[in-house]
């Protein structure tokens, strides 16, 4: 409904009052007062009480000198002159029924070299009906047979995007989420002969609507950028609970942590769930168990407004730095959400009678400033990793050096050791990690030459976790 006018906002007075009183708009569901967080969409104390007095004054028009200007229609598009335009190449007809659908478009960009981006903006085809994006990188075919298997543009995915990616969540966005801008020296790393996998959801309408939406890209014009990347280090196998089950009729917590491997800024979150979860709350414990601190609370989960929450200041987690997750389910009657009547119990699974407990985090290694520059450095890369297909570790050296590499877990034990001292001339090299005698989990490979050391982040996930 449009709300740009007294109009407008008059004819939904009463419904605005009782939508904002209960908490239920805007939707905005952290409660977290820990860190400031971006487009903190909520209102005060005094102005929930200001809608009230309005309504029960009769809600009088304001002088019409003050209205401020109108917002931005779809056609408005802050990014001018894009380096790339990466669009749908079919408009998709949302079927204009009174559900919720859901959508992955496989988007080739074929980029002759890779690249990192330094700013992005989705813009979407149609307001209306377009409810929330994200978008994926991959460099494989994995999701080939998959946009073959419907007969329509795209193909129907909900709640991930039915295999393991390079790097899911690559970008989210919601409606209101303008340009974004990454901070200077930093970026989003863009593999040359990619695509971008862009799920939609599409909002309830009573007509047939069309979308063409497409995302706008501008590129880092430093040679010196460091890689955001976005990681589901929170997944079963990070879990201390034996496993993921939640019973019919009973409410059910679980818990995962973990160990941060090395210094890390960590940029945002994004948890998921689905209809049966009520809470989240993530946090960290010191390496030396002497302080705490709130990441991220959401009292009341609602999978219909999921999102990345983003810092407006990046945190530091140190190396040693436990970082816990804990999430409710409510798998009884008394969920008014709860797909299933009477209740019946669930497994982990993408689709509506399933349940997920996962949490994304978008890092940046932490560089110190008066940190010498590197004689060599790891080239960014994919960070979910495959059983099926080897890593490629890639890295590029100023000088002939030996050096030491080693695949090790979060609490530093080295599980793979990959060569020992071995030389390499000046250049790139590029080397694959067949990574089958893996247990499913967080990882990062290490670098070393002499006292100099450089770490890639990884997760080893199981590809049916995303069926």
């Amino acid at each position: 409904m449009p709300l740009t006018s007294y109009e407008e906002i008059a004819s939904y007075a009463t419904m605005i009052g009782y939508v904002t009183k209960v908490g239920y708009m805007p939707p905005w569901r952290a409660s977290s007062k820990a860190h400031a967080l971006k487009g903190e969409n909520i209102l005060s104390k005094e102005e929930l009480q200001s809608i009230q007095q309005w309504i029960k004054d009769g809600f009088p028009q304001g002088d019409p000198k003050t209205l401020p200007p109108a917002p931005l229609t779809q056609a408005g598009e802050e990014m001018s002159a894009p380096d790339l335009v990466v669009s749908m190449t079919e408009a998709f007809e949302q079927y204009g029924v009174y559900y919720d659908q859901y959508r992955v478009f496989v988007l080739p960009i074929h980029l002759p070299e890779d690249r990192m981006v330094s700013a992005i903006e989705f813009v979407p085809g149609k307001n209306s009906i377009v409810r929330g994006a994200l978008l994926s990188v991959d460099t494989g075919e994995e999701v080939m047979p998959l946009d073959e298997w419907d007969p329509q543009y795209g193909y129907f995915s909900f709640g991930e995007i039915g295999f393991v990616p390079d790097e899911s969540r690559w970008y989210s966005w919601q409606p209101g989420k303008g340009k974004s801008e990454f901070p200077e020296g930093q970026g989003l790393y863009l593999p040359k002969d990619a695509k971008l996998l862009l799920h939609l959801h599409y909002g309830p309408t009573g007509v047939p609507e069309k979308d063409s939406s497409h995302i706008n890209l501008q590129f880092s014009k430093s040679a010196q950028t460091q890689q955001q990347f976005t990681l589901p280090l929170v997944h079963p196998y990070s879990m201390t609970n034996d496993s993921f089950y939640l019973p019919a009729g009973e409410t059910t917590r679980y818990h995962a942590s973990f160990t941060v491997p090395f210094d890390l800024e960590l940029h945002g979150l994004f948890p998921h769930s689905h209809l049966l979860g009520k809470h989240w709350e993530l946090f960290t414990v010191s390496a030396d168990r002497s302080a705490s601190q709130s990441l991220l609370k959401i009292e009341d989960w609602d999978f219909n407004w999921k999102q990345q929450y983003e810092f407006e200041a990046p945190l530091m987690l140190k190396q040693g730095t436990t970082i816990h997750a804990l999430a409710a389910y409510d798998n009884t009657s008394e969920n008014l959400l709860n797909p299933s009547d009477p209740p019946r119990s669930m497994n982990w699974g993408k689709r509506m009678f399933e349940e997920m407990f996962l949490v994304y985090f978008s890092l940046v290694k932490h560089q110190a400033k008066e940190q010498k520059q590197y004689s060599f450095s790891l080239l960014p890369g994919a960070v979910n990793a495959k059983k099926t297909t080897p890593l490629v570790l890639r890295f590029q050296n100023q000088k002939r050096q030996s050096f030491t590499c080693r695949v090790k877990d979060f609490s530093g034990k080295v599980q793979m050791d990959l060569f020992d001292q071995k030389e390499f001339k000046k250049g790139e090299h590029q080397i694959l990690v067949d990574l089958q005698d893996l247990e499913w989990g967080n990882y990062y490979l290490e670098l070393q030459a002499k006292d100099q050391i450089d770490r890639h982040l990884f997760v080893l996930l199981a590809a049916d976790l995303f069926d």
